[in-house]
């Protein structure tokens, strides 16, 4: 029973997060900087969408509340262990939604923002929630701070967890990921490293452009995703296949 929870919370957190993350980055690859009418009507949109996504996060949150009391951890602990897993999707779904609203510029400066409790939990909470949906056992090491100064928890969670799904799926068996953080020349520097089943050639083409996917049954929005949201701040990305190893390299200014 706890397993079947497990991996339906996995494959319902996929499929929301995925149909969120295709919504917005349409949205995003429309030109928006000509008119303030089309900004106008970008944030429109932005609002029903999160609106949209918010009101079921919010009853799914409640009834997990609810269940948590009902069922005390003492006496289930499977069962409370996957309520906790279901809020840890709820809260990466809401990091995604608030990345964008922050990234248009509609969250009211007046509300208190919501956030989570840190980077460093968000990412490990995505990995165990990965890791379920594919069924692997993965070794993941994840060395990232609780904050960054001039990021919001929200934004960083964002523009991680596309790099952090595809590294669960193209990781092998028993295989390990390592994401840190560190300053290099004037430039907060962001590494997402997986081992992989073999070595892999370096593709010909632009993966970060929309569309591109080496998967069946994938859009391939996920990295071009990352790449919009870091052109909103100067940001790249880059990556290295060498041997049976691929690594992102996130940069961004520091704020």
């Amino acid at each position: 029973f706890n397993e079947q929870i497990n991996i339906l919370l996995a494959d319902n957190f996929a499929k929301i997060l995925k149909e969120n993350l295709i919504e917005y980055t349409k949205i995003l690859d429309n030109d928006i900087s000509q008119t303030s009418e089309k900004v106008i009507d970008v944030q429109h949109i932005i609002r029903e969408i999160s609106h949209s996504l918010n009101t079921p996060l919010a009853q799914i949150e409640a009834i997990v509340l609810r269940l948590q009391d009902e069922y005390p951890k003492k006496i289930h602990p499977n069962l409370y262990e996957s309520l906790i897993r279901i809020g840890s999707a709820v809260n990466l779904c809401k990091s995604t939604i608030y990345a964008f609203r922050e990234l248009v510029k509609i969250v009211e400066p007046s509300r208190e923002v919501w956030e989570p409790r840190s980077i460093k939990q968000n990412i490990e909470d995505a990995l165990k929630i990965y890791t379920l949906k594919h069924k692997k056992r993965v070794e993941f090491k994840v060395q990232l701070p609780e904050k960054i100064d001039g990021y919001s928890i929200n934004y960083i969670t964002a523009i991680l967890l596309p790099i952090v799904e595809n590294a669960v799926e193209a990781v092998n068996e028993n295989g390990r990921i390592v994401i840190d953080a560190h300053k290099q020349d004037n430039k907060l520097q962001l590494i997402i490293k997986n081992t992989l089943t073999s070595h892999m050639p370096r593709p010909k083409e632009d993966i970060f452009r929309p569309g591109f996917t080496t998967k069946e049954d994938h859009e391939g929005m996920g990295l071009s995703i990352v790449k919009d949201l870091l052109c909103s701040v100067q940001g790249t990305i880059t990556y290295n296949i060498r041997g049976t190893t691929i690594s992102f390299s996130i940069s961004l200014p520091i704020k």
